[in-house]
């Protein structure tokens, strides 16, 4: 999540939402997401397993909930994870 919002922040266009701000305003993310005046959510799930690592990323429309992107990565550990 760090190396993500640190990626991100680099673009002057974009205005990231702390996850602590998020999370203090409970488990509802669309409903935070509005609160908080933001357009887009991005939520992801990271898996592991004996050499490999599964992340799934979804991008959606913090206003009306709607599905604007998603994506699978899968990477192999053997050369390390930082490799």
């Amino acid at each position: 999540t760090d190396d993500l919002t640190t990626a991100l922040a680099r673009f002057p266009y974009l205005q990231l939402v702390a996850r602590g701000a998020v999370r203090s305003l409970g488990s509802d993310t669309h409903d935070a997401g509005a609160r908080l005046g933001a357009r887009f959510l991005l939520e992801g799930v990271v898996r592991a397993s004996t050499g490999a690592v599964r992340v799934s990323v979804h991008l959606s429309d913090a206003q009306t909930g709607a599905h604007v992107w998603a994506e699978t990565f899968e990477r192999d550990l053997t050369p390390g994870l930082f490799a």
